[in-house]
């Protein structure tokens, strides 16, 4: 997990570069100060890469606070940023 500070949360080509080994979860925190901070997370195999809800990795209040981007604009996000 890092942030991107005041920047929207988005997997870079530089963590598509660093995340390509193993099986992990990687995740992406933007728009730290804002009303409502973003998250990004994702499933990482061997450079394969699925976005995945907040719900499914974590146990979390469903006032959690965050704008999970899967959530809002779909799985396709990563396909489109890729």
């Amino acid at each position: 997990m890092h942030s991107h500070g005041n920047l929207p949360a988005y997997f870079s080509p530089t963590d598509d570069t660093d995340e390509c080994s193993g099986f992990r979860i990687y995740g992406v925190l933007g728009n730290v100060k804002a009303s409502q901070p973003e998250i990004l997370l994702r499933v990482g195999l061997f450079g394969h890469g699925w976005t995945v809800s907040v719900p499914q990795v974590f146990e979390v209040n469903a006032n959690h606070g965050l704008n999970d981007l899967c959530q809002t604009k779909g799985s396709m996000y990563y396909a489109i940023h890729r």
